[in-house]
């Protein structure tokens, strides 16, 4: 029986996924897209980031995730009530619920160090997920584990719209032999397809 394992390894060793290989995704992107029952499939993507996160197909054609960060007085000339009512506002943000004393501080000091963190990555207080030409589809490709790691921490909350984000890996490949296929749903496909008619094992390759 074929067996399905995981191996680590420097991407530069793995297959690469050869150009008849991606005329079969193709053809069978094609053959779904044509049958009304179908289930959908989302987008091919061709990107080497170590972490990238999608949106589910049909939910968003684009999306842009603004980093809270704390209100500045100065914003608010003439206006304290405004500012103090902002100032409460992002209080309850970086402090969390149920919080109150000391823990509500060392709550709220670790949450502005982590946004700080994340706009020290990216140079900016914006995460801008890329459009896919002719899908209802974004995504947003990072080498960083500091803006990973905080996309996963809305991914957590389950609140919209990050319910509708899931994560894949651009460094990850699936092989069957010496033949390469991506790890999206279409690859999966093909590869369980190609090791049914050829045996050999399915090898989940990630990249370092």
């Amino acid at each position: 029986m074929a067996a399905t394992t995981v191996q680590p390894i420097p991407y530069s060793q793995t297959p690469v996924i050869s150009q008849q290989t991606r005329e079969k995704l193709s053809q069978e992107r094609k053959r779904l897209a044509s049958d009304p029952n179908a289930l959908l499939v989302p987008a091919d993507l061709s990107t080497n980031a170590k972490y990238v996160f999608r949106t589910k197909p049909h939910t968003y054609r684009q999306l842009v995730v603004t980093l809270p960060m704390p209100p500045d007085e100065a914003n608010f000339p003439g206006e304290p009530a405004q500012y103090n009512f902002v100032k409460r506002r992002w209080d309850r943000l970086v402090g969390g619920p149920g919080l109150t004393g000391s823990d509500r501080d060392k709550a709220a000091a670790a949450k502005i160090a982590q946004l700080e963190a994340v706009r020290d990555e990216l140079g900016d207080d914006r995460i801008v997920f890329v459009r896919i030409k002719r899908a209802v589809e974004c995504y947003y490709p990072t080498d960083s584990p500091v803006v990973a790691g905080y996309l996963r921490g809305l991914m957590a909350e389950g609140k919209e719209p990050f319910n509708q984000i899931y994560e894949v890996s651009g460094l990850t490949r699936l092989v069957v032999g010496d033949t390469a296929f991506p790890n999206t749903e279409l690859g999966r496909r093909l590869a369980f397809a190609h090791m049914a008619e050829h045996g050999g094992d399915l090898k989940i390759v990630e990249g370092e």
